[in-house]
């Protein structure tokens, strides 16, 4: 592939959800937004801007990293009913330790992030919430649904996103799943693009049988594609759950079917990396990772898989350069490109991956993603490594390293 290709495809491929974010160009054709779930909802006080303890699905907060995110599902930690969460997206965060905020200034911390699983783009923020989602437009007078389950996608099923941006929107049907789990969308008869700067981290869900009552079904997490042909993907609930060990809240009385639907992190969902984890138990309770590390940075402590294969570690060079997409944001398919390389930097490549789909209007085969761990001061990130992503003095020598098994 040529480098002036490989540099547009740069450019068009990826659009996470963070604000500032710039939607696709939108389709000619008949809106169809429901602009309502249909089934009666419960009117509250409070709205997707103003929300307060405990918290719900669809919600605004905002973050020094990215802007402003939406909050996702209410959950808590598997058989710790009373300890509380909300699920949502990593990349709208940097490291385990940051704080959600209520305001733009980043004045009133709401919560503190306890997990956070780049691979996955899963993270779990130590905060109240509860069993609800938002429902009805972005804005005042904003209403409530009861989230009572989960719903693991399938291909066809007919799924409603409620995002602090733009709201409620329903009617989008999935198109794919891959290997990993992620979920694509068509929204090929909207007038709009369904998710805007913002949306990122929402509440993806199916209506529930009884008036008010939804399923829980995934994640805001961006698009793929070219600015004017663009795919929605959304993170799978279950990947997400099992990702960080959580049940989703559900009234009381109300049994989950999550076990059913998602099995658990062991059988129900992709392997992925460990997860970043804080081992405090709450919010400011512990310091902060290192987020600035010296220069130069030190080099990757060699970190093979666990899974027993033989792997054998590349040495990436020259890879930082200037790069008009934040790193945070990554590339498609949800999976994040390793943030903070430097010059020089030894990286182990834990397996390879190639997707081998054909590209929209390119005619190539997708790039291909290294997964890779990697060791900066005191933190060890996981992630892809994008050897087309940048044009010089990037070589990977896949010679020994085997495929990722998702």
């Amino acid at each position: 592939m040529r480098k002036s290709k490989i540099r547009a495809l740069m450019a068009a491929s990826t659009a996470a959800l963070a604000l500032g974010f710039i939607a696709p160009a939108a389709h000619a054709r008949t809106d169809v937004n429901d602009q309502s779930s249909k089934l009666p909802a419960v009117e509250t006080g409070v709205d997707r801007n103003n929300d307060t303890a405990p918290y719900s699905g669809g919600g605004r907060f905002y973050t020094a990293p990215s802007g402003g995110c939406s909050t996702g599902f209410g959950v808590h930690k598997s058989g710790e009913p009373a300890t509380t969460a909300m699920l949502t997206v990593a990349h709208c965060f940097d490291a385990v330790g940051d704080e959600a905020f209520a305001d733009s200034g980043n004045s009133h911390p709401i919560g503190t992030v306890s997990t956070l699983d780049a691979y996955q783009d899963a993270a779990l923020v130590t905060m109240p919430s509860g069993a609800n989602i938002f429902d009805g437009p972005a804005g005042p007078g904003a209403f409530h649904k009861q989230v009572i389950g989960v719903h693991r996608p399938q291909v066809g099923d007919s799924l409603c996103v409620s995002g602090a941006t733009s709201g409620i929107k329903c009617g989008l049907r999935v198109s794919s799943i891959t290997d990993s789990g992620a979920v694509a969308l068509d929204w090929s008869w909207f007038s709009e693009p369904p998710f805007h700067g913002g949306d990122s981290g929402g509440p993806l869900f199916v209506l529930g049988p009884k008036p008010g009552t939804v399923y829980a079904a995934g994640l805001v997490h961006g698009y793929i594609g070219t600015p004017m042909f663009s795919i929605p993907e959304v993170v799978n609930i279950c990947n997400a759950l099992n990702a960080t060990k959580t049940e989703i809240n559900v009234p009381p009385g109300e049994r989950s079917n999550q076990a059913d639907e998602c099995g658990t992190p062991q059988s129900g969902a992709p392997a992925s990396p460990e997860p970043q984890t804080d081992p405090t138990s709450g919010p400011n309770s512990g310091p902060r990772p290192d987020q600035s590390p010296a220069s130069p940075a030190p080099q990757s402590q060699i970190l093979p898989p666990d899974d027993g294969s033989t792997t054998k570690p590349s040495t990436v060079t020259g890879i930082v350069k200037a790069d008009p997409m934040p790193l945070r944001e990554g590339p498609g398919l949800g999976h994040p490109r390793i943030r903070d390389l430097q010059q020089g930097m030894t990286v182990t490549v834990d397996c390879f991956t190639d997707g081998g789909q054909q590209l929209w209007g390119w005619g190539g085969q997708s790039p291909y993603w290294d997964h890779a761990t990697v060791q900066i001061g005191d933190r060890t990130l996981t992630g892809y490594l994008a050897d087309v992503w940048v044009d010089t003095g990037v070589s990977i020598d896949r010679t020994g390293i085997p495929r990722c098994a998702n």
